[in-house]
């Protein structure tokens, strides 16, 4: 259920949450914005490895009314009583709602977005709003509209499958207030951009057949326990992982384990990173040991783990400040080439390991992780499941279709990109099970680009396409709302 035009309810659950934001605690307001915020890392389930959730009513602007309602509780129960001027410095409420609850749309349906501003409780009908419409990303239109009673109705109609996303702004004393939300029409007929390389599945082959002729040659050095895991009831063990690679690019990562399992009892997890350049997660490593897993979190680039920030800071504006775009002249030399082929030898690692049960291989991650995870199945037929939160590496080349891309790759970086794009790997997952979520405000890992990959999977799948979601915000209460759940064997 959600709550389309209570803006006084709105309002008087900011001005009092306001409140909150002077304590210790993750609920706190800023920029207008009242948000709950829980964040983790090493997750096992669908989502991202470092995730967090937020409750938005400013610069997201839909609110589920259970939410709201945890809101009112919270605030209510902690301050009775709250003076008259905390409500009076509360920022505006810009609310958006579509209305079709889940987002989704057919081509040439008619879309309908209402928009209301409140403050302090007051439904505010003087002054205006500007908005811009999106689609794929792209501006395709903007106006300005005056505020009323019954709030702006702005309509729009998509004329092929895509994502229409509308931003929101109102002026309140010098001090712009913003909202979005995003939906989609037809979006399991979304296609990529660029077919594959007629030689695509032949260079991989080729690159897989070097990485098999280098020994793994594991170099595994013990490492102290998280000290949240000290007491986990479980005794495990973890250890700073190094294996070789294609050309000298070694893997380095976390392995954690239970100690002393029985051979072919445990399952397996690959955590895969986000972009950046950072070690690997002993933290993300030990919460899939303490699972009774084994358990791998790697990093992308194959730095050292466990140093020192400037280290990071170092390589991130040195060797590798163009991580993205490192070598993409050519198939042959594009820096990811690498990163896959660790993913992959990590893969191998897991599943030479006397414990695997020989059946459970998961591979997750979030951002550019949830993309390799995408990769990884399309890659390694070991793979029995992939959970991909709001994944990158789909559709590189939709500005070939005036789609906003993945890292705003452009021209005539296609044919490096085409080896590279998860679309490419998807039709070969077929022993795994897959599971994405995506957001329609997303402007780092675009919806369209998702769903062109989504879309090519001939496996078992589900994806959970959330209007408000923008890029790691994706809500736990929405992650489990029925309407925006799609599953199928195939398409």
């Amino acid at each position: 259920m959600l709550l389309r035009s209570d803006p006084t309810l709105l309002a008087s659950a900011q001005s009092k949450a306001n409140a909150l934001g002077i304590l210790n605690r993750n609920i706190y307001v800023h920029s207008g914005n009242t948000r709950l915020k829980e964040e983790r890392e090493g997750r096992t389930s669908l989502h991202r490895q470092r995730w967090q959730w937020e409750i938005l009513m400013g610069t997201n602007t839909m609110i589920n009314l259970s939410k709201l309602l945890t809101c009112l509780i919270v605030a209510f129960s902690l301050f009775p009583s709250l003076r008259a001027e905390d409500a009076a410095k509360a920022d505006p409420i810009v609310l958006i709602q579509p209305d079709h609850k889940n987002g989704v749309y057919k081509t040439g349906e008619t879309i309908i977005f209402t928009i209301t501003v409140s403050k302090s409780g007051v439904l505010l009908t003087d002054g205006k709003i500007d908005y811009d419409l999106l689609i794929d990303g792209v501006k395709s239109s903007s106006g300005t509209m005056a505020l009323s009673k019954r709030g702006v109705m702005v309509s729009s109609k998509l004329t092929k499958p895509a994502t229409l996303r509308i931003e929101v702004s109102y002026m309140d004393s010098g001090k712009v207030i913003k909202g979005k939300v995003g939906v989609i029409a037809d979006p399991y007929e979304i296609k990529p951009a660029l077919a594959a390389p007629a030689d695509f599945e032949e260079f991989w082959k080729k690159q897989k057949k070097l990485l098999a002729a280098i020994p793994m040659n594991p170099k595994m050095t013990s490492v102290d326990q998280s000290p949240e895991h000290m007491d986990s009831g479980l005794p495990l063990e973890c250890y700073d992982l190094q294996l070789d690679c294609l050309d000298g690019k070694q893997v380095h990562a976390y392995f954690a384990k239970p100690i002393n399992a029985k051979p072919r009892s445990l399952p397996a997890i690959l955590n895969l990173p986000s972009g950046g350049i950072k070690g690997a997660s002993r933290r993300a490593a030990m919460n899939g040991a303490k699972k009774n897993m084994l358990s791998i979190d790697m990093n992308a680039f194959g730095v050292l783990n466990g140093q020192v920030e400037s280290y990071y800071q170092g390589l991130a504006t040195g060797e590798l400040k163009d991580w993205k775009t490192l070598g993409i002249n050519s198939p042959q030399t594009f820096h990811f080439l690498w990163v896959y082929m660790r993913m992959v030898r990590a893969i191998e690692f897991l599943a030479a390991q006397p414990e695997w049960d020989g059946k459970t291989l998961i591979v997750t991650g979030g951002s550019q992780g949830a993309g390799m995870a995408l990769v990884a199945g399309g890659l390694d037929d070991r793979v029995s499941e992939i959970q991909a939160s709001e994944p990158g590496f789909c559709d590189l080349t939709g500005y070939l279709l005036d789609r906003q891309s993945v890292w705003s790759y452009k021209k005539p970086e296609e044919r490096t990109l085409a080896y590279y794009d998860a679309c490419n790997f998807v039709p070969e997952i077929k022993n795994a099970k897959v599971f994405v979520e995506v957001g329609l405000v997303d402007t780092t890992c675009p919806a369209s680009g998702v769903l062109a990959a989504y879309n090519r999977l001939i496996c078992p799948k589900n994806i959970k396409i959330i209007p408000l979601g923008g890029h790691g915000n994706l809500s736990p209460a929405d992650l489990k709302d029925p309407d925006y759940s799609h599953s199928s064997s195939s398409h």
